[in-house]
């Protein structure tokens, strides 16, 4: 059963994507690993927390997509983010900002 799932799971990657799984039980005791030794860099995962926030707060009503915020001068840094190369007037709503 396990080749079975490797195989199905296999095929979503190679064209377009590259598929990392690692699958473990309680034990814990590995049940899938594919590409499991590939490396990649994190990127944009540290912002994932940050948006299940930001959706949990619209959820509540502490925030609402449609607000908009100046971005203050201090908040732009030289990096490869496109907030430094926007507009100093530009007022980007909640939802705007969650995009980027």
């Amino acid at each position: 059963m396990q080749a079975s799932i490797e195989q199905e799971l296999s095929t979503l990657g190679g064209h377009v994507a590259c598929v990392v799984i690692r699958m473990t039980d309680e034990v814990p005791q590995e049940l899938v690993s594919i590409n499991a030794d590939h490396v990649f860099p994190a990127a944009s995962l540290a912002k994932v927390p940050l948006l299940i926030e930001v959706a949990r707060q619209v959820e509540f009503g502490m925030l609402c997509w449609e607000t908009r915020y100046r971005v203050w001068e201090g908040a732009r840094v030289a990096s490869d983010g496109v907030i430094a190369d926007l507009s100093a007037d530009l007022q980007p709503t909640v939802q705007d900002l969650a995009h980027l």
